[in-house]
């Protein structure tokens, strides 16, 4: 059994209905949709609570509407999984599709395993190329490839929340650091000895991401103030974040110079995330986590 949690905030209903309809029209056979709604409207609401009125619902498992008042991506997904029934949980966003023949190969091997948690594919919509351009895949995800999975690319065993907590409201759109969240939950699995395992079977799909300077800011910031969390958390973390940090502070840095002779929209790019970035670092005091 599966529960698929959608936060959803500042998307129209038409979008959500494309993510919702391509998980009903899909193989999955045992599921739950979990529906957190952050808008103030009730355009969401009345969609959701209306397809119970079409016949397509015919085929869906469970549909459950749940309406926040508190806003983040982090809360609301949080919100989702205490709500949740399901023996493996999935966070969507909510403007994905999966493809019909979605689960076929991948639900099997949930089935059968021990393991608490898995990484697949996420890939854009368009092109079918990967989402995450630095996409490194791997048998099991690690400390040098942690920031290059994103969240709807991730399947948790429910328990694994009673080991490690839920996701930190400190990170994810909507919150203080507005990136970051899924990175956070996967250092925090690893520190606790835990594998993430590469599924090669799962696929979601994403639209591609147009270039955002106040955006590519606000990500940066996160993924900086990310590294000022867990940085010092143990001497592997120390060396390994530390390479991390500086390394991309000089890719960046060469990319902004080198992008302003070819293209000024994507040296602006690397600029702002590069400003975001170590201002997330520096201007960020590590107890500030520990609350």
């Amino acid at each position: 059994f599966i529960s698929i949690i959608i936060s959803t905030r500042g998307t129209v209903y038409s979008v959500l209905k494309k993510t919702i309809f391509s998980i009903i029209d899909s193989d999955l056979e045992n599921y739950e949709i979990i529906i957190i709604d952050q808008n103030k409207s009730d355009e969401i609401k009345n969609f959701v609570l209306g397809i119970d009125k079409q016949e397509i619902s015919v085929k869906r498992n469970t549909l459950i509407y749940i309406k926040s008042g508190e806003t983040g991506l982090s809360r609301g997904r949080n919100l989702g999984q205490e709500k949740a029934t399901g023996e493996w949980i999935l966070f969507f966003d909510d403007d994905i599709i999966i493809p019909k023949r979605f689960s076929e190969k991948f639900v099997p091997i949930l089935k059968k395993t021990k393991e608490m948690a898995f990484y697949g594919n996420v890939l854009n919509i368009e092109n079918k190329m990967p989402y995450i351009k630095r996409a490194i895949r791997t048998k099991y995800i690690h400390l040098f490839n942690f920031d290059t999975v994103c969240s709807i690319g991730l399947i948790f065993n429910r328990k694994i929340f009673e080991i490690i907590g839920g996701f930190d409201i400190n990170f994810g759109v909507g919150s203080k650091f507005g990136a970051g969240e899924e990175s956070d939950i996967i250092i925090r699995i690893l520190q606790k000895g835990l594998k993430i395992s590469y599924l090669k079977s799962f696929n979601v799909f994403h639209r591609v991401s147009k270039i955002n300077l106040k955006k590519k800011n606000s990500y940066g910031y996160g993924v900086g103030a990310l590294y000022r969390k867990h940085i010092f958390d143990s001497p592997c973390c120390f060396l390994v974040l530390g390479i991390k940090f500086i390394g991309e502070i000089i890719l960046r840095t060469l990319l902004s110079i080198i992008f302003i002779f070819i293209d000024l929209l994507k040296a602006k790019n690397h600029f702002n995330y590069l400003k975001g970035y170590i201002k997330g670092f520096f201007r960020i005091k590590r107890k500030f986590f520990k609350k």
